[in-house]
């Protein structure tokens, strides 16, 4: 078992198949509810029952990927950044793919725009802990609405949800009337999808690919020659 803190306070705990939940100190080891410690038995079985059912086939194609390799550990993550975040979740990596956390449910969810797609799987985060990048768990969906982006692209009425962000902080995006896209949040520009699941293909389609989700200029400005986005200054932690 490895154990470091985190670079905004707090613990994360990581667990691989021969450790011993017991062993975890007490605060930690309540964090493991009783599907979490279900799981930690076989993960492999989740993600083969979801990647049997889900109506993506991208999502399929990246969880058999992730068995076939079978690099995973039980990622439990304690943190301090505006707010205390905690979550337990199973972290998966494959030379190939883009690694990810997979954080299970207890039972299928009842939001149907999601549960035929997930079934337990409740959120996917490709990035660390108190950082944008990852689906969201289902129960904190919340409206466009109250965010200063401005978009045109999608037409009044039709309340957009954000289900996801990605690294960089631009949000996915569902809505009333079935499309879905991802909004840069600096200028407002849609990446446009006809529907929830091409929305979410598409990203394990980058996943799959070893990249992260993230806009694609060249799709919205093909012919303009400053496709290529804003500029955004990046900070490297040491170890990059």
């Amino acid at each position: 078992m490895k154990h470091f803190e985190n670079e905004f306070g707090g613990h994360t705990f990581c667990l691989r198949e021969v450790d011993r939940l017991d062993d975890l100190p007490a605060e930690v080891r309540a964090l493991v509810f009783p599907h979490i410690e279900k799981a930690f038995a076989n993960p492999r079985s989740i993600l083969e029952l979801v990647a049997t059912q889900t109506t993506l086939p991208n999502l399929a194609a990246y969880l058999r990927a992730m068995i076939s390799h079978d690099d995973w550990q039980l990622v439990i993550e304690d943190a301090f950044l505006h707010r205390r975040v905690t979550r337990a979740g199973f972290y998966w990596y494959h030379p190939k793919c883009y690694p990810t956390t997979l954080v299970f449910r207890s039972e299928v969810s009842k939001n149907r725009e999601f549960a035929d797609m997930f079934h337990l799987i409740d959120a996917t985060y490709w990035d660390r802990v108190g950082c944008a990048g990852g689906i969201l768990p289902t129960n904190e969906f919340h409206s466009l609405n109250g965010y200063s982006i401005e978009q045109t692209e999608f037409r009044p009425g039709t309340e957009p949800t954000i289900f996801a962000t990605d690294s960089n902080g631009d949000v996915f995006v569902y809505c009333s009337d079935g499309c879905a896209g991802m909004i840069s949040h600096e200028t407002g520009d849609v990446l446009r999808f006809d529907s929830l699941d091409q929305c979410c293909n598409w990203i394990f389609e980058q996943l799959l690919a070893g990249e992260p989700p993230a806009f694609k200029w060249q799709q919205i400005q093909p012919d303009d020659d400053e496709s290529d986005g804003p500029f955004q200054l990046r900070l490297l932690r040491p170890e990059d």
